[in-house]
């Protein structure tokens, strides 16, 4: 009787596990999105993965609860029935919306993964490719205008007060 029930205490387990993961990718995403000052719609993604760990908490607590209807039912059936009881096949519907609900677990866990790296990725700041420009303080948009390859030199004298 346990071995037929093993896959829904399986897929509770590997589900709270999903949740867990989730459920630490979300809030340090929130941070980062509100410590980088990101716009609402980035903060609103960021956000994402908290909502799933809800949800995905909601998926364990059902495939937990089928469980535990199901031994108490192969339980009963057993004690009362024995000769007419045939388990062959009892719960295999429950078992095949638990797997369903497990890969689709799986699969958002994957999926929360990869935007969680893409927002990382995202608000990492990256490196500028004119630094002594920028740091000098000329616009380089005055720069790109006169041409990709072309780099203007202008020298212009300091004039200096010489009255004391």
């Amino acid at each position: 009787m346990e071995a037929a029930l093993l896959p829904l205490v399986s897929w509770h387990r590997i589900i709270l596990g999903c949740a867990a993961l989730v459920g630490l990718e979300g809030p340090a995403l929130l941070l980062v999105a509100v410590l980088k000052r990101r716009p609402w719609f980035e903060q609103l993604l960021a956000a994402a993965p908290a909502v799933a760990c809800l949800w995905m908490l909601t998926v364990a607590r059902e495939v937990a609860a089928v469980y535990q209807y199901w031994h108490s039912y192969l339980t009963f059936q057993l004690a009362h029935y024995p000769l007419a009881f045939e388990q062959h096949g009892v719960a295999r519907a429950a078992l095949a919306d638990a797997t369903q609900l497990g890969w689709i677990v799986w699969g958002g866990t994957a999926g929360l993964a990869v935007l969680g790296c893409a927002l990382l990725v995202r608000w990492y700041p990256r490196a500028s490719r004119e630094p002594a420009i920028v740091s000098a303080g000329i616009d380089s948009a005055a720069l790109s205008a006169t041409g990709d390859d072309d780099l203007e030199i202008v020298v212009e004298a300091i004039e200096m007060d010489t009255t004391v």
